[in-house]
């Protein structure tokens, strides 16, 4: 008797063992790569229309798919630049693109076209560099199109091509340009030199480099002191439906409401999208294999307690579909999509000692 006890007892110790090192049950994930029609397994965005069809900006071109198939768009098709950041649809249809080589393209009815002012954007090509952090946002008010820079600022250019740019006076920065239906943010910083002065002055007087915010539809610099952080490498910001802005920003995030800092904490990772679904989950999608954190609300963010998807894969970025689908994009294996992330898998990874289950 005494010696079953002690092999009960074995056994509980390496169930435990097990799944203490075991990676977090997934989802049911459906994966959509080149073997399923997409150009490229290597995706940078992900979107759905008013229609209802999903797009896909990847490394070599854009995809459609209507649940069934995918359409790929390329060279032939208009497009002259292939890596496609960044995709957003305006009132008219068009869905809009944002490129590597820094030009703006549209689709219409089934054929791709160049923003007739790419020759702006080219303009300002020495300035800047190229990156995940080019982004686009079409505003159907006025018929701007505003654009990301990296290094850079924002621009805006206008449906007669007038155009202006949204830049930090300061040396380095994140510039923040908050409109009526976006907000939009880049990574502004001025020359080597000039940067590192700028730099060594922060650290000398234990000070920090600011976050700055353009007002709305009036453009009205808002350089909020209270919202200072270390000095700037990148960075995202994230505005969030209660008014709480998520940022992060040289490895360090925080959430910032009614224009104060709430909290702020190290985070040594390669942050490339957060999201937040119809029930209040905070997601963050990292890059170099660390997959995606799934957080229950923003507070167990603040105090680092999640769920991790896609566990080995770079996950850039991610939406909820009408039909409150999920679709996540990766850098190795293209699209990961699941109906429900609350309908689980358990195998081998999770703890179990065989994916093959015979009985329960």
């Amino acid at each position: 008797m005494p010696q079953k006890k002690q092999i009960l007892l074995l056994i509980i110790a390496l169930l435990w063992l097990s799944l203490t090192f075991a990676q977090d049950p997934q989802p049911a994930w459906r994966n959509y790569n080149i073997d399923h029609g997409l150009p490229c397994s290597e995706v940078y965005v992900a979107m759905q229309d008013s229609k209802g069809y999903m797009w896909f900006g990847t490394d070599n071109g854009i995809s459609r798919f209507d649940g069934y198939e995918f359409r790929n768009y390329g060279t032939t098709d208009g497009l002259q630049n292939n890596t496609v950041f960044d995709l957003q649809e305006d009132q008219q249809g068009r869905i809009w693109m944002m490129t590597m080589s820094g030009n703006a393209y549209y689709h219409q009815q089934g054929s791709i076209y160049p923003f007739q002012y790419n020759d702006i954007i080219k303009s300002f090509k020495n300035e800047y560099g190229f990156s995940m952090g080019v982004h686009l946002f079409f505003d159907d008010m006025d018929s701007s199109l505003y654009i990301t820079l990296r290094e850079l600022g924002i621009l805006q250019i206008k449906a007669d091509g007038n155009h202006q740019l949204f830049r930090s006076e300061n040396p380095e920065a994140l510039v923040v340009l908050e409109l009526e239906k976006k907000l939009l943010y880049a990574y502004s910083r001025h020359g080597e030199e000039e940067c590192n002065t700028y730099f060594n002055l922060l650290s000398e007087n234990k000070t920090l480099a600011p976050i700055e915010f353009h007002k709305d539809s009036m453009h009205i610099l808002f350089p909020k002191s209270n919202i200072l952080i270390n000095s700037p490498q990148l960075g995202m910001i994230k505005a969030f439906n209660d008014g709480s802005l998520l940022f992060e920003y040289d490895r360090v995030i925080g959430l910032i409401r009614n224009e104060k800092i709430l909290w702020i904490k190290d985070f040594d990772y390669d942050l490339a999208s957060a999201f937040k679904n119809n029930n209040g989950n905070i997601f963050l999608c990292i890059n170099n294999g660390y997959g995606a954190r799934k957080y229950t609300n923003i507070e167990l963010l603040r105090k680092e307690e999640f769920i991790t998807l896609l566990p080995g894969y770079s996950a850039v970025n991610m939406i909820q579909d009408r039909v409150n689908g999920y679709w996540f994009a990766t850098l190795e294996k293209g699209i990961f999509y699941a109906a429900d992330l609350n309908f689980q898998t358990y195998d081998k990874d999770s703890g179990l000692s065989d994916s093959y289950v015979t009985t329960f």
